[in-house]
């Protein structure tokens, strides 16, 4: 049985985690959530991709995938002035936008984006894996 003082704290705790006050449901796409903070204005869209650990094996695949999410966030980002980020974590690869509040359509655009799928010619992904 929970006493009362765990019980207090465990309802402390789940009203301490952030809520979203936006959340976008494109057709066919993840939805992508906003959580505002005490912050100035400044909003933050996050999404990681886990990799199967076979596929993970892959690092200069995925270093391309990661560089053309990066082409194709930057793209979008830059309209308003933006921040992207794509790395390569040990489970896949994590994709960050960042910007102005007010402009959070164009953020969570940057974001998918990131997460779409490559449309390079054959030659530049052959180009890539080179580099």
């Amino acid at each position: 049985m929970i006493s009362n003082l765990a019980a207090t704290l465990l309802a402390a705790a789940f009203q301490a985690l952030p809520v979203p006050d936006t959340v976008l449901r494109p057709p066919g796409e993840p939805p992508v959530a906003l959580v505002h903070s005490a912050g100035p204005g400044v909003a933050v869209v996050h999404a990681e991709i886990v990799v199967p650990a076979g596929a993970r094996a892959s690092t200069p695949d995925l270093e391309v995938l990661r560089t053309l999410a990066l082409e194709r966030m930057h793209g979008v980002a830059r309209r308003v002035g933006a921040r992207v980020d794509a790395r390569l974590r040990p489970w896949g690869l994590a994709y960050t936008v960042s910007g102005p509040e007010e402009q959070f359509e164009y953020l969570a655009a940057a974001l998918r984006a990131g997460l779409a799928a490559p449309d390079a010619p054959a030659a530049r992904l052959e180009a890539l894996r080179r580099e």
